[in-house]
């Protein structure tokens, strides 16, 4: 399709307001690296999306599915970051190095333990 219309896109998406959403969201995963439903050719993101919508390869609800897809990727992503940073300290502390550390603040302050953990050290 040489070029697009809005035209094209609105005989697949009835609410031009609905259709700007849904080429917007589109042209943004695209950005993102999402594989597009058309050849790309030389055309910006935006142009993909249309192209996509006018060609009836999305709509609303593929959009919807590829979100749900993308937020639980990011939530299992941070889960894993969470329970890394966790192992992290865990390994610290089974290591004795908070310990140390602390040891290292009572020692350069001329302090004792307890005082030092009144501090915040």
């Amino acid at each position: 399709m040489a070029r697009v219309t809005v035209d094209d896109c609105v005989q697949h998406v009835s609410n031009r307001f609905e259709l700007v959403i849904l080429a917007a969201k589109r042209a943004r995963q695209l950005a993102k690296g999402a594989e597009p439903e058309v050849s790309v050719d030389r055309d910006k993101n935006t142009v993909v999306a249309l192209r996509e919508i006018a060609e009836s390869k999305l709509n609303m609800d593929d959009l919807r599915r590829m979100e749900e897809t993308v937020v639980e990727e990011e939530v299992v992503d941070e889960v894993i970051r969470f329970e890394i940073a966790d192992l992290a300290v865990s390994d610290d502390l089974a290591d004795g190095d908070a310990a140390n550390d602390l040891q290292g603040e009572e020692d350069d302050l001329g302090l004792g333990l307890d005082e030092a953990e009144d501090l915040g050290f």
